[in-house]
């Protein structure tokens, strides 16, 4: 029997609908929840029942939501006109070399990334709680870009802000992992397996590998959602 599998998210899922329309391996629904709310004056329903609403199957075998993934661009993409760094995770200090950069403590930087958060952790309890008897499932974003010529050519909304530059790579990698890690708590909280982005689409490093930009500074591709897709269904166990 083949099981059903739905996403749920918002931008960063829209690279699996290819790789969902091919797959043998289930049927796979992509849902997002930017795209199924409603524009319509007056509307009363909150956004979880709107995406409620628009199931076709509301009781899927395997539900996977995979809600935020741009705040760390947002404190990210591009060098902060006042230039700061994180502190290191183990004890909050300032980074060797970085003293010349205004400091935010780690946990300061990591109760940011909560807040920032919490709407998709509100939707994320919704969700979960009204799809009950699917197997749960918490997807992380994509991990940061650092090729700058790209950025710099598929800037998004960041085009006004290119002139700041880009920020130290080991900037990028502390908010990530801040970012992460407030998925997994999420996960964790709501009991949903934790799905991690696969290494073979990571550099060395952990960014996301060249192959697999997509047309944007944020997101994957086609390519990047055929393997995250796959690595989702080896962790539901489906063939």
């Amino acid at each position: 029997m083949t099981s059903d599998v739905l996403f749920i998210g918002y931008s960063h899922i829209e690279c699996l609908r290819r790789a969902a329309r091919e797959t043998p391996r289930a049927k796979v629904t992509v849902v997002n929840a930017n795209t199924v709310r409603s524009k319509e004056k007056g509307e009363t329903r909150p956004l979880y029942q709107q995406v409620l609403d628009s199931l076709e199957n509301p009781a899927p075998d395997v539900l996977c939501l995979c809600l935020g993934g741009n705040q760390q661009h947002a404190v990210g993409m591009v060098e902060h006109p006042q230039p700061y760094s994180v502190g290191d995770a183990a004890t909050g200090v300032l980074p060797e070399g970085d003293d010349d950069r205004w400091f935010i403590p780690h946990a300061v930087m990591l109760d940011e990334f909560r807040n920032r958060l919490h709407p998709h952790t509100q939707l994320s309890r919704r969700l979960y709680k009204d799809i009950p008897e699917a197997r749960h499932f918490y997807l992380n974003a994509p991990p940061p870009m650092v090729n700058w010529p790209h950025i710099r050519q598929h800037p998004g909304i960041f085009r006004s802000k290119l002139y700041l530059g880009p920020p130290p790579d080991a900037i990028k990698t502390k908010l990530y992992a801040l970012q992460s890690r407030v998925f997994r708590e999420l996960a964790e909280e709501f009991r949903a397996q934790f799905v991690d982005i696969p290494d073979a689409v990571k550099t060395p490093e952990g960014f996301l590998g060249d192959d697999y930009y997509n047309d944007d500074p944020t997101h994957g591709n086609d390519a990047y959602g055929a393997i995250v897709l796959d690595r989702v269904l080896d962790e539901a166990g489906i063939a």
